[in-house]
């Protein structure tokens, strides 16, 4: 392919090819059709567009991941992590170990209150909830739903 041939490709058709791909839609040697629908082009150019993407594929690719590589280096060197962050660990932990040890709902949130009491306990309870779910785990709750309230005249 010349570079006249070349100048009608776009990085657009070329990514929208490495999308096709990953999709797994079709097989790339079948790809033709649907680059014809996608841009509305005849088969000739379609098929241009298809060889120049096959040809320079790895070497596209290479450089894909090098900048991959860079991109998490750079995320590497991520900047100490703040007295919330550092607590989230020890509380999924003391989740973990409470729920094995047959505490209920309103203990392990009660600890966790007392971990960190700027954390409020509703964001504990969502914590414990999450961390549960994610686990696939029921615990009781706690909480005695049994006793019935009673209306006395003074209190209507």
């Amino acid at each position: 392919m010349n570079k006249k041939e070349e100048e009608f490709i776009t990085q657009e058709h070329l990514d929208y090819l490495d999308t096709l791909r990953e999709s797994g839609v079709t097989n790339m040697y079948g790809s033709t059709s649907y680059i014809m629908e996608e841009f509305d082009i005849p088969k000739n150019e379609a098929s241009k567009i298809l060889s120049y993407w096959m040809k320079t594929f790895s070497d596209r690719m290479k450089e894909n991941n090098k900048k991959t590589k860079k991109e998490k280096s750079m995320k590497e060197q991520k900047p100490a992590k703040t007295k919330k962050e550092s607590t989230k660990g020890v509380k999924v932990l003391t989740i973990l170990k409470m729920v094995e040890a047959g505490k209920t709902r309103k203990q392990i949130i009660d600890k966790l209150v007392s971990i960190n009491e700027e954390i409020s306990r509703k964001s504990n309870a969502g914590l414990v909830s999450h961390i549960l779910t994610k686990n696939s785990l029921t615990i009781d709750s706690g909480v005695d739903r049994t006793k019935k309230k009673t209306i006395t005249a003074a209190t209507v």
